[in-house]
């Protein structure tokens, strides 16, 4: 025994293989000797970023007001998009190219002086050009039915925007969520669920809408429509009208009273008598197509602003070689695609976490 108050030697002293038995090593962080798993932080403020810019791209690109106009402009002219109303309208033009011919033999038979009815006249002598116009009017708005049938398919068109703006304002408060997790040390499991929820529908409803598919249509739609969709086309088809009716009138007040008695004597009664029939079978059907083309004009009339809208945001990427919305639903579909591996990157754990306690 050493003496009172001595050290005793080194090697007298005790040893313990590990800490003794109910006490709490200061550096045991977990039952399992290792720090908890936690998320990376730079994934989180990607998608952050990447939230921002898609709810802040609609606003920035003015898409709001113009995709609404774009609805508007597909339901004003779903009653003329159709082959039984197109078909309509030519039939109406070759009636009209009709009575031009039998007027004209009429007025031929029978000496007509052109001065006494001064609106046949002008119908007589302005009709081949009014109906090379309309008929390729109608040959554009025919054409691009299929396009138009497309793009109707996507309705509503007003809601297209909000699909980036609703979907990048999860993505901003999951991104913003995770990195505040993963920066106290816990694992972002909130964020990621919520995240990858938003990801995953951005990049499906693309896939699960008509949008790859048919949003292409806008292109050709805007192409067709440029030729028709305009204040001097609309001014065009306005001064035909006037042209029609005015002959039409006075076919009604007195033309066809005149060519009844004074074609009685003549030696071309009975082709002028078949003429007849066909401006009266004109005068019959009038009405009806007076409103068919009066509501024809003011359609175009009311949406020229509308495709305006339309026309000036499918071309703010016509300088990258494609329309705003052919490139819309592959915008989204990489968007999503990146969101999904951002918020999956985020979500993988690594040691960096506080220790359990």
């Amino acid at each position: 025994m050493p003496a009172s108050g001595q050290r005793p030697p080194d090697d007298a002293l005790p040893t313990y293989p590990g800490p003794p038995e109910g006490v709490e090593s200061g550096s045991t962080s977990s039952a399992s000797g290792h720090a908890q798993p936690v998320g990376r932080r730079w994934p989180w403020i990607a998608t952050t970023l990447l939230g921002l810019v898609l709810a802040v791209a609609p606003l920035a690109g003015g898409m709001f007001y113009p995709a609404a106009q774009g609805r508007a402009m597909i339901a004003d002219f779903a009653p003329y998009m159709t082959s039984q109303r197109l078909d309509g309208f030519t039939a109406d033009l070759h009636r009209l190219d009709a009575v031009r011919s039998a007027t004209t033999r009429i007025d031929t038979a029978l000496g007509t002086d052109p001065a006494q009815y001064r609106q046949i006249a002008q119908f007589q002598q302005r009709y081949p050009s009014i109906d090379t116009d309309m008929t390729g009017m109608l040959t554009e708005i025919d054409g691009a039915r299929d396009d138009y049938r497309r793009l109707s398919q996507l309705q509503p068109l007003d809601s297209i925007p909000f699909i980036p703006l609703g979907v990048g304002l999860v993505l901003l408060g999951a991104g913003i969520w995770g990195w505040r997790r993963t920066r106290a040390g816990r694992r972002p499991i909130g964020a990621a669920v919520v995240g990858a929820v938003a990801a995953v529908s951005l990049l499906a409803t693309p896939l699960l809408t008509p949008m790859v598919a048919d949003a292409g249509a806008a292109g050709p739609l805007v192409t067709r429509f440029d030729s028709v969709l305009t204040q001097q086309k609309v001014r065009d088809v306005q001064g035909y009208f006037v042209v029609l009716v005015g002959a039409v009138g006075e076919i009604d007040s007195r033309y066809l009273a005149d060519v009844r008695r004074d074609s009685s004597t003549s030696p071309q009664r009975a082709q002028i008598t078949a003429d007849i029939a066909v401006v009266s079978d004109l005068s019959t059907r009038w009405q009806r197509m007076s409103s068919d083309f009066a509501g024809l004009i003011g359609t175009m009339n009311d949406n020229i602003s509308n495709f305006t809208g339309v026309a000036r945001l499918n071309s703010r990427t016509e300088s990258l070689g494609f329309g705003t919305f052919a490139a819309l639903p592959w915008v989204l579909i990489g968007a999503g695609g990146v969101a999904v591996a951002l918020v999956a990157a985020g979500s993988v754990g690594t040691h960096r976490g506080r220790r359990a306690r």
